[in-house]
């Protein structure tokens, strides 16, 4: 809704699509439910169980924009033709770090868009072009795991009219102060009233997919 809605006059959502690809692997002997989850930063890949095979995924640093012109009105839930070409760049690198993968037959590869922001924030809170718009988007591929506690803040930022006990909280800055002034009501720490543009916009948010292990990395 990001360019779509400020060419409509509602709110601007600095956020664009991108295809994001995972592949899954038939059952591979050994693997168990138990098996942790293997993130390798280095090479922007993870690996996870998926009914006794693996799930391998990893962060394009040539990610593909989608539906930059706008999302088609009939697209709900669907998924995107799979994209064996562009995933070639994982492969190598996967069967590297785990060696097991390399004879594993494939049962399929999913692509579908995922949303991603300047700075890798999410996108909560009220809009400050529209009173009582609030917004929830912009998860980075990371709309799942946060979605209880972004669902949970949001409906009681609505409910009680102010900011929750996230507003504030950021790996960034930590004022209450330089965060309203920056973004009115947006605990993402971005400026809502942005326009998105194809020269500027395109180009730094889908940077951030390759950022994104990278950043959490170095959180952690």
């Amino acid at each position: 809704m990001g360019k779509q809605g400020w060419e409509n006059g509602w709110v601007s959502v600095p956020l664009v699509s991108v295809q994001h690809q995972y592949l899954v692997t038939e059952p591979i002997e050994g693997i168990t439910k138990d098996l942790p989850t293997l993130r390798d930063p280095d090479k922007l890949t993870y690996w996870k169980e998926d009914v006794g095979g693996l799930a391998m995924g990893g962060y394009e640093p040539n990610p593909l924009p989608w539906a930059i012109e706008g999302i088609p009105e009939e697209f709900n839930f669907s998924l995107l033709q799979e994209n064996y070409k562009h995933f070639e760049q994982f492969m190598i690198p996967a069967m590297e770090r785990v060696p097991a993968f390399e004879n594993a037959g494939i049962r399929k590869l999913i692509n579908g868009p995922e949303s991603f922001t300047p700075d890798g924030n999410f996108i909560l809170g009220e809009a400050p072009e529209v009173k009582n718009f609030f917004v929830g988007a912009g998860f980075n591929a990371f709309g799942i795991a946060s979605a209880g506690g972004a669902g949970k803040a949001l409906a009681e930022w609505v409910l009680a009219n102010e900011p929750p006990w996230i507003y504030g909280w950021s790996i960034y800055v930590d004022s209450v102060k330089y965060i309203r002034i920056k973004s009115g009501h947006s605990a993402a720490l971005l400026n809502c009233t942005a326009s998105i543009t194809q020269s500027a916009g395109l180009t730094k948010n889908t940077k951030v997919a390759v950022l994104i292990l990278n950043l959490q990395f170095l959180r952690n």
